[in-house]
């Protein structure tokens, strides 16, 4: 008790004093104005005074008896990226709030194209030949490199290879044979044709100057006009063509034309040309 009246009367001191303080500075400077702070030490003290009782001039000091609670930062909600496709754009940019390329552009989806349904030719039994023809370097005519009796290597295939056969006016016969190599004959009904024509896989001379020799054969070509068999042969300067072919179908079919026939597989042989004066 004793220590409440001794704070209270040290206090009513300090303001007795402050107040004969402002009556001595008024006297002196009355051009001045003061404001009087008691049990404000922060009042005094942004004033430049020490002690929580004090006369200031007035501007001297913005401090104020009554404290605002201290504000509290909050910590902005980021709400996770959306996957639905809101952020929506005419050309890809990221959202505007948010980590850049969090957002996922919207998914669109390409017009739709009305289906159509296209027949599939109709199934049909007949062969169509492929119509490719190969030119073949052998030259079995009587004007040819290759009408002396040597044998060559040749693969017969479901393509055409037509052969140059180059015609010397002249007493000229000869033939054209076709053997099987060591390698196996194709067992699948594969057959080999060989015919003469004008032009490279065009149509045979003749009716006797078109053969299907299965696998192996000789042909007799002859240009005097007097074996009297085999394929005749005009005796004018011209090239001819020597076809071989392959192919599964009748043994009537002499160039794999028939409506019935299929392509062969291809077989190793070998052709060998001959040539002689009559």
């Amino acid at each position: 008790m004793f220590t409440t009246i001794k704070e209270r009367s040290a206090q009513m001191t300090k303001a007795i004093l402050g107040i004969s303080f402002l009556i001595g500075m008024s006297a002196s400077v009355s051009a001045t104005e003061y404001r009087l702070f008691v049990n404000d030490t922060t009042a005094c003290r942004s004033a430049g005074v020490t002690g929580s009782v004090c006369l200031v001039p007035l501007g001297a000091t913005t401090a104020s008896t009554v404290t605002a609670a201290p504000s509290v930062a909050t910590t902005p909600t980021t709400s996770a990226p959306s996957n639905t496709g809101d952020c929506v754009v005419t050309a890809w940019n990221p959202c505007a709030t948010g980590t850049p390329g969090n957002a996922t552009p919207p998914v669109t989806s390409a017009p739709s194209t009305p289906s159509t349904t296209v027949a599939p030719p109709p199934a049909s039994s007949a062969y169509v030949p492929s119509g490719s023809v190969s030119s073949g370097d052998l030259n079995f005519g009587s004007g040819g490199r290759d009408a002396t009796g040597n044998t060559y290597p040749v693969t017969v295939s479901n393509d055409t290879t037509a052969f140059p056969f180059s015609v010397a006016a002249g007493n000229h016969l000869g033939s054209v044979s076709v053997i099987t190599t060591s390698t196996p004959f194709p067992t699948d009904g594969t057959g080999v044709r060989v015919w003469w024509s004008t032009t490279a896989g065009g149509t045979p001379l003749s009716s006797s100057c078109a053969a299907n020799i299965g696998r192996t054969g000789k042909l007799y070509w002859d240009q005097t006009g007097k074996l009297g068999y085999g394929c005749a042969i005009p005796n004018t300067k011209a090239t001819l063509y020597l076809n071989l072919k392959s192919c599964k179908s009748s043994t009537a079919d002499v160039t794999c034309s028939d409506k019935s026939a299929s392509p062969g597989s291809p077989a190793s042989l070998y052709i060998a040309g001959s040539k002689s004066r009559r």
